[in-house]
């Protein structure tokens, strides 16, 4: 299950931030939702994107809500930069020879399991 490539390429990480989808540690965003319009804060603290570096979650809102060309650019950088940092996990975790008991955590911080599912507990 755990064997395979850490090379891909997809289209994803843009798709989704057309969509006002914006990847953060255990889930998404949707900056679409009326609760951005006024949240100052950026969208994952301590992430080095442009995005999250220079501006607010209200600012994006305000930017996908005008359909201004920069909020699709800045979500955009945004899902690479998270996707990038994932897989940096991934091979750091290769490297240390715990991946499988790293699997788990990272699975969690990319939202792609609930905290039960990654504890092994039944759906």
């Amino acid at each position: 299950m755990d064997r395979g490539i850490d090379l891909f390429d997809s289209v994803l990480p843009a798709r989704v931030a057309r969509n006002g989808q914006l990847w953060v540690p255990g889930g998404r965003l949707n900056i679409r939702n009326g609760s951005f319009l006024d949240d100052p804060r950026p969208v994952q603290e301590g992430c080095p994107c442009p995005l999250c570096a220079r501006f607010s979650r209200a600012y994006l809102a305000h930017l996908f809500r005008a359909r201004e060309l920069l909020g699709y650019r800045l979500a955009t950088c945004h899902n690479l930069t998270f996707t990038l940092d994932f897989m940096a996990r991934i091979r750091a975790a290769i490297r240390s020879d715990v991946f499988p008991a790293a699997l788990a955590e990272l699975r969690l911080r990319a939202g792609q399991v609930s905290r039960s599912e990654a504890a092994g507990e039944p759906a």
